[in-house]
């Protein structure tokens, strides 16, 4: 039989969608492998509960995929019954980083998902759609959460090993997302290129700090891997053919190996591409050379995680960084002329409303950063923070903390999602840091990751 796989995003509430690169990857490598696969990005259709229902029922797909972290995970439990619900004999996985972290409690509490991904899925799913085609058991997909036998025993095999040569993996199939719809371009356009058709691309996969509040280094192993210069390039060469005139790197770090990055600028100048481009990085992996070579060959806008103007807090979270390598990092992108953008968090252990006024005239007095996100402090599965308050994926079946920032979102002056916070993010404290952001940072922030 052909199993007919629909790929779908997770409802959310932002205003700045971005393309799913995620799925996009997923359904390249079942098309490489001859397989029958559609997507829907139900964000960006702003497709309804009521329309996807139907949609499902008149498609009937075979296998539905739904992407998730944690802070859409309410919102994939949701699709995923709906999906059973509009047509009973599909199949679902679930896969991303809530997936990879708490696979066997979603398995246990919620019978409308029949396969958990854990990490890299690519070549998991596309064995699972194999397996499903051939009727051969799944019983020994590395990387796969399921249940078996009469008393629906939860299995969670081995993680499967990392693709190592990122190359390999075509690129992202753009052609099932309807880009030229002006709905779907609108909400794929990144705020920060002002208008032009924009979308987000990644280069490498993985980081190698390991900062407490964060799961990449769980989810990717600590380390790093790379595409090549030459492959960047192509995809590059073959999105500007397609109509678009900048895209975002989402890499962890995309300056972490500098001759990499100035290997791609070369080949982009080279080229003669004329390309806006943006990027994540670390303000200790920037110098005043390369950053007017990025510049040269299209680069706009970085994007630093600063997370605090306290040492001893940086310190205890992981970060690495010094409080002088940040104010150098943006005193040399005044200098070269990009667009900055700092993101902090408030609540890391140690903060005190004393250290998060710091950091507040900080940010406005010293590093004077053109943009800044602002997030609080939040406890994911796979984080050695979440380790630490005893937090994992049965808290979150239990139900989330009451809404405390509901004030900040309306005012777009936060990104992030309502999961469980440190202790710091009562309602009290966020009263008062509310007031002093609202005073001093608030024609700065911006309401999401690069979110206007």
């Amino acid at each position: 039989m052909v199993v007919k796989t629909l790929l779908l995003t997770s409802y959310f509430d932002r205003e700045y969608v971005g393309f799913p690169l995620g799925i996009a990857y997923l359904a390249s490598v079942l098309e490489k492998n001859g397989k029958k696969v559609d997507v829907l990005d139900v964000n960006a259709k702003n497709i309804s509960k009521k329309k996807l229902h139907r949609i499902i029922k008149k498609e009937k797909p075979d296998l539905i995929g739904i992407s998730c972290n944690t802070g859409t995970y309410k919102e994939a439990l949701e699709i995923a019954r709906i999906s059973k619900d509009a047509h009973k004999k599909c199949k679902v996985v679930i896969g991303g980083p809530h997936s990879t972290f708490s696979a066997k409690t979603i398995l246990e509490y919620h019978p409308q998902i029949d396969f958990c991904i854990l990490g890299e899925a690519e070549y998991t799913l596309l064995e699972l759609v194999d397996k499903l085609e051939n009727n051969i058991n799944y019983y020994s997909i590395k990387g796969l959460g399921y249940r078996n036998g009469k008393k629906n025993k939860i299995f969670i095999n081995p993680l499967r090993r990392f693709i190592e040569n990122l190359d390999e993996i075509p690129f992202p199939s753009w052609h099932l997302f309807d880009l030229n719809n002006p709905e779907v371009e609108q909400a794929y356009n990144l705020p920060i290129f002002k208008g032009d058709k924009s979308i987000t691309i990644i280069s490498s996969r993985g980081c190698y700090f390991t900062c407490s509040y964060c799961y990449s280094e769980k989810f990717w192993g600590n380390r790093i891997r790379y595409r090549s210069p030459k492959n960047v390039l192509n995809e590059l060469k073959k999105l500007k053919k397609i109509g678009f005139k900048s895209v975002f790197f989402e890499d962890d770090t995309f300056t972490m190996d500098r001759k990499r990055v100035i290997d791609i600028c070369k080949l982009i100048l080279q080229e003669g591409l004329e390309i806006k481009w943006g990027c994540a990085s670390r303000v200790d992996r920037v110098d005043l050379q390369l950053l007017k070579t990025m510049k040269k060959a299209g680069c706009i806008y970085i994007y630093y995680g600063i997370e605090s103007s306290n040492q001893e807090i940086i310190d205890r979270a992981g970060k690495e960084i010094k409080i002088e390598d940040s104010e150098k990092a943006f005193e040399l992108m005044r200098k070269v002329g990009i667009t900055s953008e700092a993101s902090i968090q408030f609540g890391l252990p140690g903060e005190t409303i004393e250290t998060a006024k710091n950091t507040i005239y900080w940010l406005k007095n010293k590093l004077k950063p053109d943009r800044i996100a602002i997030s609080l402090t939040s406890l994911y599965p796979g984080t050695v923070l979440a380790y630490t308050y005893n937090i994992d994926g049965n808290d979150y079946e239990k139900g989330y903390k009451k809404d405390l920032f509901s004030q900040w979102k309306e005012n777009k002056f936060i990104h992030g999602v309502n999961v469980y916070q440190t202790d710091f993010c009562n309602e009290t404290n966020l009263k008062i840091i509310y007031k002093l952001v609202k005073k001093h940072l608030g024609a700065k922030i911006v309401g999401g990751y690069i979110n206007k």
